[in-house]
């Protein structure tokens, strides 16, 4: 259980770095950085076989960033089915 712990915690602040808002990047590096997250999120294949579309990629990264920055947040989507 420990172990699972660290690793979240390394992954929190290796993404701290550019999702945070006091990151020392300039807003043209962060948009890099952010982007191949998404781009690496929209290629990641999942043990069952699907993928995140890019707009998914983008609504993860979204709420990843409020969540460093301790923002609430909800994400939802804007399509409803009737």
């Amino acid at each position: 259980m420990n172990e699972c712990f660290a690793i979240e915690e390394k992954q929190k602040r290796r993404l701290y770095k550019f999702f945070g808002e006091k990151a020392q990047l300039n807003s043209e590096e962060k948009e890099i950085k952010v982007k191949d997250y998404q781009d690496k999120l929209s290629n990641y294949e999942f043990p069952n076989g699907g993928k995140l579309r890019d707009y998914q990629a983008e609504g993860v990264s979204w709420i990843l960033s409020n969540y460093i920055n301790g923002r609430s947040s909800i994400l939802a989507d804007g399509k409803a089915n009737m």
